[in-house]
């Protein structure tokens, strides 16, 4: 599981809720499911059913397109 793994020191607001979002959608960018909430081993479903639908739409919000994340899967 933590087989090539990645930490990264996040200390802007802003680049927590883009990441978080990231993470969230990252099923949908790699073409695993249409909806991010359908696949069993994504936090998406949990976090839209057990976070403040306030919260959920903040993180939401934040665009993803600009993040500079390694990722060559």
């Amino acid at each position: 599981m933590w087989y090539q793994f990645w930490d990264k020191l996040i200390s802007f607001e802003k680049s927590y809720y883009a990441r978080s979002n990231y993470v969230n959608k990252n099923t949908v960018h790699h073409k695993v499911v249409s909806k991010a909430e359908d696949y069993y081993w994504c936090s998406e479903a949990w976090f839209k059913g057990n976070s403040d639908k306030v919260f959920v739409r903040t993180v939401e919000s934040f665009k993803t397109d600009k993040l500079n994340v390694y990722d060559d899967f």
